[in-house]
């Protein structure tokens, strides 16, 4: 086959791998960041079910989707600091949450928690007997002895939170996540290979002195690889652009390199660094995405450098 004809093949193939790469990275990465974020157990709270340092995957839901028994991360402003915290489902708006010491009634009806340490149920607070505000949760821990739950704090709206402050549910199920993540990872390697393909038939139209030149003396494989660039350059101003109203710390990274004098373009552009730069240590380690070690907050004497 004559050079021009495998120029020609490489072109096609770039043109079929560069959209359908696309389609995936941008489709299954954009889901995963609107649908799911990475968290890290930081307390015994949660034991048994979950210890400190393992990680999880928060697929995030909507009020409505909750239900008794789900692990949800939650944040409160005034409790905990401020930090997200994870708890167990006990009661929802309506519900009449009963506890005698040793066990649990919802509605008159006993609560099976095997899930509880030691199946103590409650070792450090009395008796308690609440009505769950409408549009709010009763949220226990499972490690009972170890955990500020709603029990300290059953003056306030029977010791109840928002719904609302729920950020999203432990996934059981790695198999989704892990799923998006690998077909995003695997629509970056075709755009790349036909990104390469692209260029190599570029290549192999420059060979002969009649074809590596044009009218005005500039080689064709230079104008193909400055064409593929830019068609890689496009991909990420989109990715970047797309996740600046998805992803809080995409933004707030935005705007720092904003407020430290990048035109828009460059913001955008060490923005898509980043996140290539992310995909490929997590796809090479196996991590979860999470938006806290991705984009960590800087100290205040680093956000005064770079100010």
């Amino acid at each position: 086959m004559s050079q021009r004809g495998v120029g020609s093949g490489l072109r096609v193939a770039a043109w079929v791998l560069v959209p359908l790469g696309l389609v995936l990275a941008l489709g299954n990465i954009g889901y995963f960041l609107t649908h799911y974020q990475g968290a890290i157990v930081m307390s015994e709270a949660m034991e048994p079910t979950y210890r400190p340092g393992e990680r999880l995957a928060i697929e995030r839901i909507d009020a409505g989707e909750i239900r008794r028994g789900d692990v949800v991360l939650v944040h409160v402003p005034d409790r905990y600091q401020g930090r997200p915290v994870l708890q167990r489902v006990i009661g929802m708006g309506g519900d009449h949450v009963v506890c005698d010491g040793n066990r649990i009634t919802v509605n008159g009806k006993p609560v099976d928690e095997p899930y509880v340490m030691h199946g103590e149920v409650n070792p450090t607070t009395g008796p308690y007997d609440v009505q769950v505000p409408d549009g709010r949760l009763f949220l226990l821990g499972d490690h009972r002895a170890n955990s500020n739950d709603s029990r300290f704090f059953l003056d306030e709206q029977s010791g109840s939170v928002a719904a609302s402050a729920v950020l999203g549910r432990v996934q059981k199920d790695f198999t989704a996540p892990a799923v998006l993540v690998t077909l995003g990872g695997l629509g970056i390697v075709l755009t790349l290979v036909g990104i390469g393909l692209g260029i190599g038939g570029g290549h192999g139209r420059t060979e002969g002195p009649a074809a590596a030149r044009g009218s005005s003396g500039k080689s064709c494989m230079v104008m193909s690889r400055r064409t593929k660039n830019q068609r890689l350059a496009t991909v990420g101003c989109v990715w970047a652009f797309v996740s600046l109203t998805r992803s809080p710390g995409a933004r707030a990274h935005y705007d720092r390199r904003r407020e430290a004098g990048d035109r828009h373009i460059a913001a955008q552009r060490d923005l898509f660094n980043r996140f290539m730069g992310m995909l490929f240590y997590r796809l090479q380690n196996g991590h979860i995405y999470d938006e806290a070690i991705a984009f960590p907050q800087p100290s205040p004497e680093l956000a005064a450098a770079v100010a």
